[in-house]
């Protein structure tokens, strides 16, 4: 059985990382980052938050 190993909003989050870092500063997550970059690359595909990740990585 192969099982793949799935990160939610890995994607977005490496957005943040790189482009926006002290929205981690403190002990919650950048939620509002998160929503937006979801809903900007919603019409472009509409599982972002899955997908996210292999957007980025091709």
């Amino acid at each position: 059985m192969n099982m793949q190993t799935l990160s939610f909003a890995e994607g977005e989050e490496n957005i943040i990382c790189r482009y926006s870092l002290e929205a981690f500063e403190g002990n919650s997550k950048p939620r509002k980052h998160y929503q937006e970059i979801g809903q900007f690359m919603r019409p472009i595909t509409p599982d972002v938050w899955v997908t996210g990740n292999s957007l980025l990585n091709g």
